[in-house]
């Protein structure tokens, strides 16, 4: 929900913070390395977005009820469904350009040509496709799939401007790749890996994304591994998978493959160990 309903607190908007982090940066010294970190909070609830964004996918700039994500997907008619949706959409693209505004600053700056620039989401979205507006009700990638750009310093040239990297990742490697390219050491502890080389382009072949969620009461916490192919998805204590897909064949994690009876496609038996959480056995 909104950050007044969850936490007692109110969030700056996008323009805000590019101003809160351009001046933040102005402050500190411009041979010493600064590390900066701004969560932008303007696509998530409640949607509403500012003039002139308002009309920009609505005619009439009419906004969704506020707490509208609270209600069943029965309780929602269409109509109101694209009007969140464009609410939703106008929201992404006011952030859109407070992220380009600091970008382009920071890039025309002294800094521009040594700095790492690490755009990511923090989850996707449910418009009720599932019964739920909202997020954290399940693990389909509706809500796991976010955006992911990363940008290296300006260096010996031999980065990919626009490449594309085929195949899945985690945000657990974000952080490992950031210090990799800053040339810091990586701690062993950490369970994520470096993914520089794919800034070159090319394609991930063997990651396993583990992913997890505790934020709705009535599903418990639940677990999943995602592969390029895969989708497993399990329920404490996490012995099996309850939910089986096949991402190749079906995408939209429609036909779920577990028969309820134990039986498995062939090709996952590795990835049911990782639905236990670290020290469980």
């Amino acid at each position: 929900g909104s950050l007044d309903e969850v936490f007692g607190l109110r969030s700056a908007n996008g323009e805000v913070l590019t101003r809160l982090g351009l001046n933040r940066l102005k402050r500190r010294d411009g041979d010493k390395p600064v590390f900066l970190f701004i969560f932008y909070m303007d696509p998530h609830w409640e949607f509403v977005p500012p003039a002139p964004y308002d009309r920009k996918y609505s005619q009439d700039g009419r906004l969704p009820p506020i707490g509208i994500w609270k209600k069943k997907a029965n309780e929602v008619p269409q109509e109101m469904r694209a009007r969140t949706v464009d609410a939703y959409d106008a929201e992404i693209a006011f952030c859109d350009h407070a992220v380009s505004n600091l970008i382009s600053q920071i890039a025309a700056s002294p800094r521009g040509d040594k700095t790492i620039f690490a755009v990511m989401g923090d989850h996707g979205e449910g418009f009720w496709e599932r019964g739920y507006g909202s997020h954290g009700n399940n693990l389909y990638d509706d809500e796991l799939a976010v955006p992911l750009i990363i940008r290296p310093p300006r260096g010996d040239g031999s980065y990919k401007p626009g490449a594309v990297v085929k195949g899945t990742v985690g945000a657990i490697d974000v952080a490992p790749t950031i210090l990799d390219l800053a040339g810091v050491g990586i701690p062993d502890v950490w369970e994520g890996i470096s993914r520089k080389s794919l800034l070159r382009g090319g394609t991930v072949a063997d990651a396993k994304v583990v992913s997890e969620t505790r934020i709705a009461p009535e599903q418990g916490w639940m677990r999943s591994v995602r592969t390029n192919r895969w989708k497993i998805i399990a329920v404490e204590p996490f012995e099996s998978p309850c939910e089986v897909y096949d991402l190749v064949a079906d995408p939209g994690e429609t036909h779920n493959l577990a028969d309820g009876q134990g039986g498995l496609p062939s090709g996952i038996e590795d990835l049911v160990p990782l639905l236990k959480p670290l020290g469980d056995k």
